[in-house]
């Protein structure tokens, strides 16, 4: 039985009259060849399934893939503003895991303490009705003697700006203690710790 028609009409043009077509099209139909692509297809289906074994054991294995599991979603979502006053002993536990970070010995744990941290800082200066879209705005507010180092606390912000941007900025540990230990200070001055 021949699956191939010996000639198609469309639009008034005959197609497949033409030899070398019809020899094409019934090569590529042939039951030899589909037995070879079924094989490939086999293939090609296991070398996918190990590559996607392997992307999700490598993302598990990486810090990256904390984000993607919603290991920090409680944190953030913990900072939304809402009506209630957050207690001290929120603020301590809260900058606790910040500095437990530090001790994971890795610059990504790192760089996410300090941008944990500023958004700390942010959510802190809202709540204590500092107004203003951002974390810029509401420290040109904060009276002078307020915060007892306002510009320790504009650089150390900078940087934590900066670290999203700057894909080849390098911290290393010290570096993160010391930016750490500015945002220390300031919640001790607003009176959080």
């Amino acid at each position: 039985m021949n699956l191939i028609p010996s000639e198609i009409k469309i639009a008034g043009e005959t197609f497949l009259s033409n030899p070398e077509v019809s020899d094409a099209i019934s090569f590529i139909l042939s039951p030899g060849l589909q037995e070879k692509f079924f094989i490939l297809q086999l293939i090609s289906f296991f070398v996918c399934f190990f590559l996607v074994i392997a992307i999700v054991f490598l993302l598990r294995k990486s810090d990256y893939s904390k984000w993607h599991r919603g290991d920090d979603l409680k944190d953030m979502l913990a900072f939304k503003p809402d009506d209630s006053k957050k207690s001290r002993e929120y603020y301590i536990n809260y900058w606790r895991k910040i500095i437990k970070r530090l001790e994971a010995n890795s610059e990504s744990e790192y760089k996410l303490a300090i941008i944990k941290a500023d958004h700390l800082l942010d959510y802190v200066l809202k709540e204590k009705g500092y107004d203003g879209k951002s974390l810029e705005d509401r420290l040109r507010q904060v009276e002078p003697g307020k915060i007892s180092d306002l510009n320790s606390i504009w650089k150390v912000h900078k940087i934590c700006d900066n670290i999203p941007h700057d894909a080849i900025y390098k911290l290393d540990i010290d570096e993160a203690k010391r930016i750490l230990a500015v945002y220390k200070k300031t919640f001790q001055d607003l009176g959080i710790f």
